[in-house]
């Protein structure tokens, strides 16, 4: 035999071990899922609500928020309930005529009730398929999850795309914080490492000038009816966080409550802190840089803790009356500074250690680590509610801008 046979007899040989696309699914078979709801209905069954692209809507460029003469979203939604959520899924891809492409699915979110009553069934669907991604965004709905869908952007084509967005705007200003389907199923798997925390997302009423968006134009006479639907338009916000033990959803904290729990986590990034100054005003400080430190020691065979805070930022705003900014007032506005994250931060360690009993700040995980036998002694559980905690605050104003004495606040005093 040749050596020109021997070779093509190998790359025949060769060929047989090669494997062919057997589970490819063609693109135009696909319908791209970017938003899921899941609420629990009132008969107990899990209920699936997911909005489809409309990608040849999206391609016109002419609908949605960002077209500007949209009234609706390119999105299409379809909801339906069964006893699980593999089912619901089967159930949908029924009717819809396409195969859900679920890996686009940038949001996933939860509703209250579903929340409170357990979600470790969905989530053992989510470990299991291939087809979601552990890098979506989750989030718990205040109230029911599917009537969020209903919220259409005035400024984003996709629901999805906003959502996102807030989510990224949340996290800047220090009001709530991104969790992804890996973040929430960390704490469940993991007994040390603490209670999960999901951002929360509610519904709010804008408020909008008469005809805007309406595609009434200049000088055209608005009906009276037209107007009162056009005043007032609902939207969507993140503010704070829904509290889990285990699985399920014990409570929430507000704004306030979640920029602590960002400090007290080691999480806050920027945002803004008014700082009241009693008979004189307000300033308002743009925070630029935060850290925390957790030490945890051993005491009389218990553990405590220590959680220090060190936080600074800029004098963005003040209407302080004849007040020049020199050291010894700079000096006396830190100090100001520091009582008002203190107050705030002991009341929501308070909240979360007596009322939640919940340790979503992580410190068990650090007792496990330093003192692992100590750690296993103890009911955690029971232990935290009542365990020592030290907070020290560390906060200061780094810059006052461009000037030092405002001429506005010194011409025209506050009344």
């Amino acid at each position: 035999m040749s050596k020109r046979l021997t070779s093509l007899v190998i790359l025949l040989l060769c060929s047989l071990l090669l494997t062919g696309c057997w589970s490819r699914r063609e693109i135009e078979n696909l319908g791209f899922a970017t938003l899921v709801a899941l609420d629990r209905a009132v008969d107990g069954q899990i209920e699936l609500s997911a909005q489809f692209a409309i990608t040849a809507a999206i391609g016109e460029g002419g609908m949605g928020g960002s077209g500007g003469g949209g009234s609706e979203a390119p999105v299409w939604t379809v909801s339906c309930k069964a006893d699980n959520l593999a089912a619901a899924i089967e159930q949908m891809r029924t009717f819809i005529g396409k195969y859900p492409f679920w890996a686009h699915t940038r949001v996933i979110i939860i509703g209250e009730d579903l929340a409170r009553n357990g979600i470790s069934p969905i989530l053992d669907y989510f470990i299991r398929s291939r087809d979601f991604r552990f890098s979506s965004w989750m989030m718990v709905s205040e109230g029911s999850a599917k009537s969020l869908l209903e919220v259409v952007p005035k400024l984003s084509k996709l629901p999805a795309e906003l959502i996102v967005e807030l989510n990224r705007v949340a996290q800047e200003t220090s009001v709530s914080s991104s969790r992804s389907l890996l973040d929430l199923l960390q704490p469940l798997v993991e007994e040390q490492a603490g209670e999960p925390i999901l951002p929360l997302l509610v519904t709010q009423t804008a408020t909008e000038a008469p005809g805007s968006g309406s595609g009434v134009s200049q000088g055209e006479e608005v009906p009276e009816q037209s107007l009162e639907q056009n005043n007032e338009a609902k939207s969507l916000a993140m503010v704070g966080f829904a509290v889990f033990h285990g699985d399920k959803m014990i409570g929430k904290l507000n704004a306030t409550d979640s920029r602590a729990l960002l400090w007290l986590r080691g999480e806050s990034k920027r945002g803004n802190l008014v700082v009241e100054v009693p008979g004189r005003g307000y300033v308002v400080q743009g925070q630029i840089y935060a850290r925390r430190t957790l030490q945890v020691s051993q005491v009389d065979g218990k553990p405590r803790a220590k959680i220090t805070i060190y936080q600074d930022g800029d004098l963005v705003e003040h209407n302080l009356n004849q007040v020049e900014l020199d050291s010894a007032a700079i000096k006396e506005l830190d100090g100001l500074l520091k009582a008002h994250i203190q107050t705030d931060v002991e009341a929501t360690l308070q909240k979360i250690q007596k009322e939640l009993q919940a340790d979503v700040i992580g410190i068990g995980n650090r007792v496990y680590r330093l003192y692992p036998e100590l750690f296993n002694s103890l009911n955690w559980q029971e232990y935290f509610p009542t365990m020592p905690i030290e907070l020290e605050v560390h906060a200061d104003f780094r810059r006052t801008g461009e000037l030092l004495q405002s001429p506005l606040t010194k011409k025209f005093p506050l009344r």
